[in-house]
C-alpha cells in the first residue's frame, strides 16, 4: 500500500525514537554494503548500481500505475551507462526516454529545475521523426 491511499495521508506523522533506530539501522547497513562493493571491481559496481536504478525507475512509475518491462528497463540502462549486457531487450521509446529522464534528473539533481529542462524531459518522450510528420 502506498501512502497516499491510507486514510487522512495528508496529516502524515512519525514517532521520532522510531524512526531513528530504523535509519540508523539503515545507514548501518549501507556502511556495509558500500565497504563490500568497494571490494568488487569497477564492473561489478556499475553493475549493482545499474540494478538498484532499474528498480528505482520499476518502482518510480508504479507509483503512477504504470507497469514497466524489467528487462527492456535493465537493457537501457546497460546501454545509457555502457554496460555489457548478457541479456540485451530492445527498449520501447517509452522506456528509454524514461531511463534517459531519470538518468538525467540523477546525474543533475543539484541543478535547479527550469521550464526548459521540464520540456526537454517532456520532448523526450516523443519521437523527432513522428513530430516532423506531423508538421
Amino acid at each position: 500500500m502506498y501512502i497516499h491511499e491510507r486514510d487522512n495521508w495528508t496529516k502524515f506523522h512519525w514517532n521520532d525514537g522510531i524512526l531513528s533506530a530504523v535509519l540508523e539501522e539503515v545507514n548501518m547497513k549501507q556502511g556495509l554494503l558500500y565497504g563490500r562493493l568497494s571490494m568488487l571491481g569497477f564492473d561489478s559496481k556499475l553493475k549493482a548500481m545499474a540494478t538498484n536504478l532499474a528498480f528505482d525507475v520499476i518502482y518510480s512509475l508504479e507509483i503512477e500505475g504504470i507497469k514497466l518491462n524489467v528487462d527492456e528497463v535493465r537493457s537501457s540502462i546497460a546501454r545509457k551507462l555502457g554496460i555489457e549486457n548478457v541479456k540485451y531487450t530492445s527498449p520501447s521509446h517509452y522506456i528509454d526516454s524514461v531511463v534517459t529522464v531519470m538518468l538525467d534528473a540523477i546525474n543533475h539533481y543539484e541543478q535547479k529545475l527550469t521550464k526548459e529542462k521540464l520540456c526537454a524531459w517532456q520532448a523526450a518522450f516523443f519521437r523527432q521523426d513522428s513530430v516532423k510528420a506531423h508538421k
